[in-house]
């Protein structure tokens, strides 16, 4: 099964899902999602974790005029279009700090 069918499963899941969680209660969603996965695609836990994380991000961009810029973006350095279209630039380390920082985050885990 290729990237891109896995990630539309997972997307098809958390839709047809997620009026069953709370916004905190998105980590279970997404646990279910990966299970799911493994279970009906017969993937890696692995795998099927990376495509439910893309899946989270495509979802939750529905809100979102922002976008990552892949184009420029390296390992260490992401670049974003905020909502006005204006660049924002993080690195890694920078990503880091607000990550320890902050409130613990779902998509800070693996």
């Amino acid at each position: 099964m290729s990237i891109n069918t896995l990630a539309c499963s997972a997307m098809s899941f958390l839709r047809d899902h997620e009026a069953e969680h709370l916004s905190p209660d998105l980590p279970k969603l997404v646990d279910r999602c990966i299970a799911h996965l493994v279970e009906s695609c017969g993937v890696s836990h692995a795998n099927a974790h990376m495509a439910t994380m893309q899946a989270v991000g495509e979802l939750d961009a529905r809100h979102s005029k922002a976008s990552i810029d892949c184009s420029k973006t390296t390992s260490f350095t992401l670049f974003i279009k905020d909502e006005h279209g204006r660049q924002v630039v993080l690195t890694a380390a920078g990503l880091m700090r607000l990550i320890h920082a902050g409130p613990p985050s779902m998509l800070a885990t693996a």
